[in-house]
């Protein structure tokens, strides 16, 4: 009975978890100031939480972090 009830527990916590946690994209492009030409392989990186994407071939990047100030 123990062990079904802390597997249940576990559960809940696992499942309600996300719900808790404010995650928040960021996405945009990377363009060359004066052409406006999107810029390919580009990094975008936050520091405070060393995370970071690369932008695609058509300058887009996104990337997913947690509710902060950065």
């Amino acid at each position: 009975m123990k062990y079904r009830r802390c597997l249940i527990i576990v559960f809940l916590v696992l499942y309600l978890s996300p719900l808790f946690s404010q995650k928040y994209t960021i996405s945009g492009y990377v363009r060359e100031e004066t052409s406006g030409e999107e810029l390919s392989g580009c990094n975008v990186y936050i520091k405070e939480l060393s995370k970071g994407t690369t932008t695609n071939k058509y300058g887009f990047y996104s990337i997913t972090i947690d509710k902060g100030k950065y």
